[in-house]
């Protein structure tokens, strides 16, 4: 099936931002006239009262006024039915009619694996995080969060720094991020060229609900949702049951008994709704993948200039250009050259802070 026209995009989007119209309405509409287009071009006159009203609403509304908020605000849109839309959103029961983004669409192509925890990050979760995102990345998965505080940003900080690609799903529009605290953190997702999406239209007031409605996103459009710690009563947890009823994998690490942070993602494992693992090899095993480690064991043996730099960055996390210059004593020239080659064979990768680390 080819994908949709420009002019039945616009139709899609009129419709999805009618008041009243939700996704079982909006396919409803498109199996019995074909498109929203020819919906939207009837003249209603034998219409039940139901749709009759949807007719003139969305009739009524100017669109073009919709356009060009999307424009002032530099965002773009996607609708249910394209072929850009995620497919495996698409499947879920209430997908949502229409998603807002900035940012590369085409991250959304890669399998997507969802990461959550609590709002305030134990170490428990940072040491979890720091290990396991970058097998992740190599397994060529994009992770995505709800950029919210604690867990959701070390996820996308962790996975920007390993050279990922990073989804961020918002319960408030891509306009007005919140918490305001990351707009930094949103800023460095769109220069790395991830994604961030919301079902809000531009310029409009987060609603009670939102949020625990954005979960439902994060859990539809990933092949895996990894749980660090979560309380009973939790965002984290909601996008947890929800990834299981959709019949996504559930991946949960476990925690203390004695601990709030850990009770939901325990319970989880107690129920059988997420599978218990301790590191990323449990996960890639179930999902028929090999890990970082297995992917670069048989790379060749570091010698001289290689070998001390190497070391050095594995020794000491991320190092910047001068702090390496002054501790191997190399020529500009030669440590440019030097740092080349290792990057190009994947020993060393270069972050947003333009500081190097070691892969392994």
């Amino acid at each position: 099936m080819g994908d949709l026209t420009e002019q039945e995009k616009l139709a899609r989007l009129r419709l999805s931002l009618t008041n009243g119209v939700g996704i079982a309405t909006f396919k409803s509409i498109i199996d019995e006239f074909g498109s929203a287009y020819s919906f939207l071009t009837q003249d209603g006159s034998n219409f039940p009262t139901s749709l009759k009203n949807i007719l003139q609403k969305s009739n009524r509304l100017d669109l073009e006024d919709k356009l060009r908020i999307l424009e002032q605000n530099e965002t773009k849109y996607i609708v249910y039915g394209e072929e850009s839309y995620p497919f495996l959103l698409m499947q879920i029961n209430d997908p949502p009619t229409c998603l807002f983004y900035k940012g590369d669409l085409q991250v959304l192509k890669k399998d997507v694996i969802t990461i959550v925890g609590t709002r305030i990050s134990s170490k428990y979760s940072e040491h979890i995080l720091k290990n396991i995102i970058p097998d992740l990345i190599v397994g060529d998965f994009a992770i995505a969060s709800g950029m919210a505080m604690g867990v959701d940003a070390i996820v996308h900080k962790n996975t920007i720094n390993e050279r990922g690609k990073t989804i961020a799903v918002l319960g408030s529009s891509v306009d007005n991020p919140t918490p305001k605290s990351n707009y930094i953190l949103y800023d460095s997702i769109l220069e790395s060229g991830g994604v961030v999406l919301s079902e809000i239209f531009p310029s409009r007031n987060v609603f009670a609900g939102s949020f625990p409605r954005r979960n439902r996103i994060l859990a539809g459009l990933s092949k895996a949702v990894i749980v660090t710690e979560a309380g009973r009563r939790s965002g984290a947890l909601i996008t947890a049951h929800l990834a299981f009823d959709y019949n996504r994998e559930v991946f949960a690490f476990p925690g203390d008994i004695n601990r709030d942070k850990s009770a939901g993602a325990n319970l989880l494992i107690k129920l059988q709704k997420a599978k218990l693992i301790e590191n990323a090899k449990d996960v890639f095993d179930e999902l028929g993948l090999i890990t970082r480690e297995a992917r670069y064991s048989n790379r060749k043996l570091l010698e001289g200039n290689q070998k001390i730099i190497y070391e050095l960055l594995r020794a000491g996390g991320a190092i910047s250009f001068d702090a390496i210059l002054a501790e191997t004593k190399l020529t500009a020239k030669a440590l440019i050259a030097e740092l080349t080659l290792l990057e190009i064979e994947e020993y060393i990768y270069k972050d947003i802070d333009l500081k190097y680390s070691a892969i392994i």
